[in-house]
């Protein structure tokens, strides 16, 4: 029987991610979570896809950042399903380490080749890229570190609009942040850094100017749709009732997958 990439993933990595916190989901699927106040979930997986070299496999470290307010957790599903949110380690390392910048390294910079002979050897070699995400994982331990997160890597799931009304469409994470509660500020200081990483990028002057009145239009139209489904009586407190279901699924979903999270009463997160 051919051994699978990510079932000896899940064998080699399980006790060395224990060891800093992580949790084997129950299932088939190789996703390794770790849990924060009870609110924020680092996700750990492995990804294969379609490898360009002749006779080898290829697989992929993903990553993610979610919360307990989300739409939806699914991890009964292939990480390829999620991958609308879940950031694959090249994209990831790109993002971190050459914001703005025009990479010239190939294409499959962070991608592991194998073969059978060899998938031992590469397992091990992931060592280094887990130890990555998870030194980024230990910044993210409240849901203003959240919200910069989402901001860099995953900001089409944080709609500020009545889109996030609609469990349909792709606004995972938007709810909890449209609470009048939680602070606008936190939003003006991410648009601030990335709006600075763009001026302080190598990029010449037009594409500077380019990517900045994009970000700058990005951050227009995040406050109007945000001010305007907050000035809404019926959007509003629809918004919030879909965040508390969100929440009292999500936790027994999680608790259901062998995923401890504590219920507690949410009712201060609220006008």
């Amino acid at each position: 029987m051919a051994r699978n990439i990510q079932r000896e993933f899940v064998k080699y990595y399980k006790e060395r991610l224990a060891s800093l916190g992580f949790i084997k989901v129950k299932g088939r699927q190789p996703y390794f979570v770790r849990v924060i106040n009870d609110e924020i979930l680092h996700i750990l997986t492995l990804d294969t896809g379609m490898s360009a070299k002749d006779g080898y496999k290829v697989a992929h470290l993903e990553c993610g950042v979610a919360t307990v307010y989300r739409q939806e957790i699914n991890l009964s599903v292939t990480p390829r399903h999620n991958s609308d949110w879940l950031v694959d380690y090249t994209r990831y390392y790109r993002e971190k380490n050459f914001p703005n910048q025009v990479i010239e390294y190939p294409r499959d910079l962070k991608m592991y080749y194998y073969k059978e002979e060899t998938m031992d050897e590469i397992i091990g070699e992931m060592r280094t890229g887990i130890r990555d995400i998870v030194a980024e994982f230990d910044k993210i331990i409240n849901m203003e570190n959240v919200l910069s997160w989402l901001m860099k890597y995953d900001g089409v799931n944080i709609h500020q609009s009545d889109l996030s009304l609609n469990d349909q469409y792709n606004a995972e994470e938007s709810l909890y942040f449209l609470r009048k509660k939680f602070p606008l500020n936190s939003f003006k200081q991410n648009f601030d850094v990335q709006k600075d990483e763009i001026i302080n990028s190598p990029l010449d002057s037009d594409e500077k100017n380019k990517k900045l009145i994009s970000k700058i239009e990005w951050e227009h139209e995040l406050y109007a749709d945000r001010e305007r489904f907050q000035d809404c009586k019926e959007n509003y407190e629809q918004g919030m009732q879909l965040l508390r279901e969100h929440y009292d699924r999500n936790i027994e979903y999680l608790n259901g997958i062998g995923i401890a999270v504590e219920r507690r009463d949410i009712t201060d997160l609220f006008d």
